[in-house]
């Protein structure tokens, strides 16, 4: 189970009831429990599971653990707060604002470390980075769309 800042709630349950089975199911979880939560809110998937099953029509979509289904669709790219002259970085295919850093997008053969590697190297002050991952959800429309 993750441990995670976002909101959770659970149709039908008071915060203080929601809180209690959020709880309930972690308690089973560190015993080595399995549990099983059937949910249309990604968000909810994202911050209580471990390993996801998808289904769509009925139908088996996706399967797997959570962490390696998100780096399988995730892009190649970071969100970055520094200094650096990113117009210096031959790894760098475009970037763009994102919520006060940057979304940086790398090249092919690139991989985040080999930019943070640069970062450090060309001397700029980094204050955040991190692999930009893709929502759960936008997963999910991407695979039921690919299973059309």
């Amino acid at each position: 189970m993750r441990a995670g800042g976002r909101r959770r709630q659970f149709s039908g349950l008071d915060p203080v009831n929601a809180r209690v089975v959020i709880n309930l199911m972690k308690e089973l979880a560190s015993k080595g429990k399995s549990v099983l939560l059937s949910t249309h809110q990604m968000a909810q998937v994202e911050t209580l599971c471990e390993r996801i099953f998808m289904i769509n029509k009925g139908r088996q979509v996706l399967y797997g653990h959570l962490d390696e289904i998100k780096a399988q669709y995730s892009d190649n790219s970071v969100i970055v707060q520094s200094d650096a002259d990113y117009t210096r970085c031959e790894m760098i295919q475009t970037s763009q604002a994102h919520d006060g850093a940057m979304k940086v997008y790398l090249k092919g053969g690139f991989t985040p470390g080999d930019f943070l590697t640069w970062l450090v190297d060309s001397g700029a002050r980094v204050e955040a980075f991190a692999r930009a991952e893709t929502p759960l959800e936008d997963i999910f429309i991407k695979v039921v769309e690919e299973h059309r």
